[in-house]
């Protein structure tokens, strides 16, 4: 398993953030979706501070998130 520093995950997010694909921006790193979409939603649920956290403890509103992300991910397949 390979161990990305927390600097090269924001990047990848900012970009996503910027309104670049989940997907292009994980193949041009060479990332895989979900590590990116999990970074985006951790993100998306607190910030840098959430997104750079080592001690993950995920609220319910994260988990309804991540849940409904996911949903729309998988039926858009």
């Amino acid at each position: 398993m390979t161990k990305f520093s927390r600097e090269f995950g924001l990047r990848l997010v900012l970009e996503v953030e910027g309104g670049q694909s989940l997907t292009s921006v994980a193949r041009r790193y060479g990332v895989g979706r979900t590590t990116l979409q999990n970074w985006f939603l951790r993100y998306q649920a607190g910030g840098m501070e959430q997104l750079i956290a080592t001690n993950q403890h995920y609220t319910q509103e994260f988990k309804l998130q991540a849940s409904q992300w996911f949903i729309l991910c998988s039926s858009s397949r």
